[in-house]
């Protein structure tokens, strides 16, 4: 039996779950622990919850996903408050992500296992393929997003076991819809990345325009 112990970072709120083959064990978001409504930092909180009670030998990796972006030290002042910057710095001396992953999680709760970044749109196909009933022969999985990891769209197939990208689409300005939703959702007075959910309520009382 394998156990994983995973986390999120984005755009909303933060979180993470432990999953024993592929079966959910814990899962919380960091909001729930911190009261600070869609806290996007770094789930710290939500890890030692997932992690309280669970022995680490048998923990076999950590996987994360998160956007790729190349500046370390953006990421780190997007997933951690002012006054912990200069502490988290001095945890790690490069500039990559997933080494500072690691060493923190050493540092943290004494746990040292392989890390592995799961791609954004793999993560969401996944997510939506795991849990549902589908065969996993010949199952093809569609992710829409505003942008994520350079594309804003993929095409895949399942085949033995593993997620085939067939077709990508880039997440500039014309090719991706979730952009196009997230300005619109902002044209009209609401919060981009939060509020997209009122424009799609909206939508009901539309009319067309011929």
């Amino acid at each position: 039996m394998k156990k994983v112990i995973c986390f999120s970072l984005g755009y909303s709120s933060s979180a993470a779950l432990i999953q024993e083959d592929g079966k959910i064990l814990k899962a919380i978001s960091e909001e729930r622990l911190t009261r600070v409504k869609e806290d996007k930092k770094f789930p710290i909180n939500a890890i030692r919850f997932c992690l309280k009670n669970i022995n680490y030998k048998d923990i076999d990796g950590i996987c994360y996903s998160n956007y790729e972006i190349d500046n370390f030290k953006t990421l780190i002042k997007r997933y951690f408050l002012e006054e912990e910057i200069k502490d988290i710095l001095s945890i790690c001396k490069t500039n990559d992500f997933k080494s500072f992953v690691q060493k923190l999680f050493i540092r943290e709760f004494g746990l040292y296992k392989s890390i592995y970044r799961i791609e954004h749109h793999f993560s969401h196909a996944l997510s939506t393929f795991v849990p549902s009933p589908f065969n996993e022969k010949n199952t093809l999985i569609i992710t829409a997003d505003g942008f994520g990891d350079n594309f804003s769209a993929t095409v895949n197939v399942i085949k033995d076991d593993r997620v085939e990208r067939n077709i990508t689409f880039s997440q500039d300005n014309k090719s991706s819809l979730g952009l196009i939703f997230q300005y619109t959702t902002e044209a009209i007075g609401y919060r981009p990345h939060r509020d997209e959910y009122k424009l799609t309520a909206l939508e009901i009382y539309s009319k067309n325009i011929s």
